[in-house]
């Protein structure tokens, strides 16, 4: 087990990377088994709750957008936990996010939002692929329709 300066047993994360199916390739040099990509074919190989995840991820990218007020910007979904626990489902890596100019006009709120989306590694769905729908549905429930020019 990895270990924390504390001398704790560090809680081991699985990055939730690509919210779509792995590519065959030849196995990489380097892994590190507390930390490695999960794909969407995986995690149902795993029984993992798949729609369960592209839900939560959806939640917390409208929450991040319209709460915090802030772009997401290369965020990272990870799913962490060891045997004697439940995997908790965390978000991560917030160094690059920036904030939304609310007295900007919509037009570039809305194209900052979607640039972001697109320029983020793809951790959520995207339009067209399977659970896109869970996670839409989940960040439009999520969003404040009182949010004024972000709704």
């Amino acid at each position: 087990p990895v270990v924390c300066a504390t001398g704790k047993a560090a809680t081991p994360l699985v990055r939730l990377l690509e919210f779509a199916y792995a590519i065959i390739t030849p196995c990489c040099r380097f892994f590190n088994q507390n930390n490695f990509p999960l794909y969407t074919d995986r995690l149902q190989e795993l029984g993992l709750p798949v729609k369960e995840l592209a839900v939560g991820m959806g939640c917390m990218l409208s929450r991040i957008h319209h709460f915090a007020g802030t772009d997401g910007r290369d965020i990272e979904f990870v799913v962490g936990g060891s045997p004697k626990q439940q995997a908790s489902f965390w978000c991560i890596d917030f160094n690059q996010v920036q904030g939304i100019n609310l007295a900007a006009p919509l037009e570039e709120k809305v194209k900052q939002l979607v640039d972001s989306f697109y320029i983020n590694d793809p951790y959520y769905p995207r339009p067209d692929m399977d659970y896109w729908d869970d996670f839409k549905a989940a960040y439009l429930h999520e969003a404040p329709c009182s949010n004024p020019g972000l709704s």
